[in-house]
């Protein structure tokens, strides 16, 4: 792999690149060379290609993995996006980062409405679902009083999802349980 910069090469061109893991950290320590470009890589995860979408999402879940702390300062944007993205690869990658993230207070109650019914629809991902389910719980730390209706929530689903949402729902119903 050659050594390149996003300064040599476009953000379209690097979102172009093959999607494999190696090369998403790859392009994701680009960008966490050159932090000032991350902005940028941040607009193209609200574009109309799904593809370049999806991508842009991808390694800017492989650059919170790597150094949380160069998107914190988007989370408010990042946010916006997750509730106004039409593509699930875009919210499944999104929701990873919010789900471990500091959430802004002014969008807890848009991310708990947005996150219960997706957790609550078989028509989205599993791991959308899960990753919503996670959200819901990090929000129910904060505001104590929705961990009731979540758990209710969850106990509806748990029953008939699939292995992953069983899992990720047993161990969130634990937690919840604590919370008590």
């Amino acid at each position: 792999m050659a050594v390149i910069s996003t300064k040599s090469e476009s953000i379209e061109s690097l979102l172009q690149r093959p999607v494999s893991k190696n090369e998403a950290v790859f392009v994701a320590k680009m960008f966490m060379s050159e932090p000032e470009k991350l902005g940028e890589l941040i607009k193209y995860n609200s574009c109309e290609n799904a593809k370049s979408a999806m991508r842009a999402s991808y390694i800017l879940g492989n650059v919170w993995e790597l150094e949380p702390q160069l998107l914190t300062e988007y989370q408010a944007e990042l946010i916006k996006l997750l509730l106004e993205t039409p593509f699930e690869s875009v919210r499944r990658s999104l929701l990873r980062i919010i789900e471990s993230a500091p959430i802004p207070e002014e969008y807890l109650g848009q991310l708990f409405d947005i996150c219960l019914a997706w957790m609550k629809s078989e028509n989205h991902e599993i791991a959308v679902r899960a990753n919503a389910m996670q959200v819901l719980y990090r929000i129910c730390c904060v505001e104590t009083d929705l961990a009731a209706e979540l758990s209710e929530q969850i106990q509806l689903i748990v029953d008939y999802g699939s292995p992953g949402i069983k899992s990720r729902s047993k161990k969130i119903l634990k937690k919840l349980e604590m919370m008590k």
